[in-house]
């Protein structure tokens, strides 16, 4: 066993681990780690280490704050839409809740592609678009969105959108699975 400091937002908290935490920090602004020697006492996760601020005690309430300029984003071709759309996950590491929370932008003209999630990758998704304006299709039914609208595309939904507008079309996008 190794023991580490890791200091998250300047708040420093010892870990005893298996493994050099570094590289799974490496991308996560805010948080660096150090190596401090040997260890002693009990290994815990990494995520276990981020959620125990010094000062609090299992159980005790801990929060997390991120923003879109800190977060890691990338680029992708979703569902083989036109172009890139930017995506920019957030708490992916460290909730628990059985879904995924994102950032998307999409310049005039990309689009999501239209696609369908059913059976076994059944998901719900639910977009609430925060700026810009575009054009959304369900099961065969075109829906205009703006800034301030948001739309549930329930599993077994065909659904897409594109981004009609001038600028860039930015919204929020939450999925997982409606059974669990």
């Amino acid at each position: 066993m190794r023991a580490f400091t890791l200091i998250v937002d300047t708040v420093e908290e010892r870990c005893i681990v298996g493994h050099d935490p570094k590289p799974a920090f490496r991308s996560m602004p805010g948080i660096t780690v150090h190596e401090v020697g040997p260890a002693q006492g009990r290994e815990i996760s990494l995520a276990e280490a981020v959620r125990l601020p010094s000062g609090r005690s299992e159980g005790e309430s801990v929060h997390y704050k991120t923003n879109e300029s800190i977060a890691p984003s990338y680029t992708q071709v979703i569902h083989d839409g036109d172009g890139e759309i930017k995506r920019t996950p957030l708490f992916r590491d460290v909730s628990r809740l059985p879904i995924s929370f994102e950032i998307w932008e999409l310049p005039p003209g990309v689009s999501e592609g239209g696609h369908t999630h059913e059976g076994e990758s059944a998901l719900e998704e639910i977009y609430y678009f925060i700026e810009g304006e575009g054009m959304m299709w369900s099961d065969g039914e075109d829906i205009p969105v703006r800034a301030g609208d948001a739309i549930l595309a329930p599993d077994g939904s065909d659904h897409g959108f594109r981004n009609t507008g001038r600028g860039p079309l930015k919204l929020v996008i939450l999925w997982g699975n409606p059974g669990v």
